[in-house]
């Protein structure tokens, strides 16, 4: 767990100068969930179906071969199945969200990650996951509420929001869902974060993927590794409070 917070996953791509990432193809495996999992039952229409199912809630490792190096993701494509831990599959590295997705994704990110925070607990890593999947589909910015928004087409509105988990936990994972996403809604984070949005393409084969690359702090340089991939060395930010104790 610990080389997964040191990297950030900011080796997943080819990270240049100017933030750009160079367009290619390469092989994840999905090693498991990096700090557990919950299971959350989830309502929700996605690209014009609608859906009710189980779905795992975590945050994933994952090893790439392009370059080599095993990093941190969490998924961006809820219809679609991710493929078995230890199996591996060929992802596009390019843009799988839309403008006002990205957008809502960056907040959340830059205002409420802490990778030390996120991987203390698996209500926390669920909650994360949950965080994404609602600033994705909805402009609600809460978890456990529907409300079909303007990232969606008017005639086929996509909408999210999960509706238990299980007795024990569903209150925990919501409400921190909900903490995570008010910090995005807000920007109310007095120290964010910079960082640069990589996604991986799973083309309807397995789930699409995002992680995240820190970006240099203003007047801060991105250092490059030479050789086959490039990992971008950053300061990493300082943890905003106490691990929460397992749940």
């Amino acid at each position: 767990m610990h080389a997964l917070r040191r990297l950030l996953g900011a080796a997943a791509l080819i990270v240049v100068a100017d933030g750009t990432a160079a367009s290619s193809t390469t092989d994840l495996r999905f090693n498991g969930f990096a700090a557990g999992k919950r299971i959350v039952n989830v309502d929700a229409r996605v690209d014009g179906q609608d859906e009710a199912f189980r779905a795992y809630a975590g945050t994933f490792s994952v090893t790439g071969t392009n370059p080599v190096d095993t990093f941190v993701a969490w998924c961006i494509d809820i219809a679609t199945t991710l493929h078995q831990a230890g199996t591996s599959k060929t992802y596009v590295k390019q843009d799988v969200l839309d403008a006002a997705q990205k957008a809502d994704l960056q907040k959340l990110f830059d205002h409420a990650y802490d990778e030390d925070d996120v991987l203390s607990s698996q209500v926390k890593t669920a909650a994360f996951q949950v965080a994404i999947w609602d600033a994705i589909y909805e402009d609600d910015w809460n978890a456990g509420s529907i409300v079909p928004g303007a990232k969606a087409d008017p005639l086929e509105p996509d909408y999210f929001r999960i509706i238990d988990v299980n007795a024990q936990s569903f209150t925990a994972v919501r409400d921190q869902a909900n903490a995570y996403l008010a910090l995005a809604r807000d920007m109310s984070n007095p120290t964010p974060a910079s960082y640069k949005l990589l996604q991986f393409d799973g083309r309807g084969e397995t789930q699409s993927l995002v992680t995240v690359a820190a970006m240099p702090l203003p007047g801060g340089v991105l250092l490059l590794a030479s050789g086959f991939g490039a990992a971008a060395m950053v300061r990493r930010r300082r943890r905003r409070g106490e691990d929460a104790a397992q749940a």
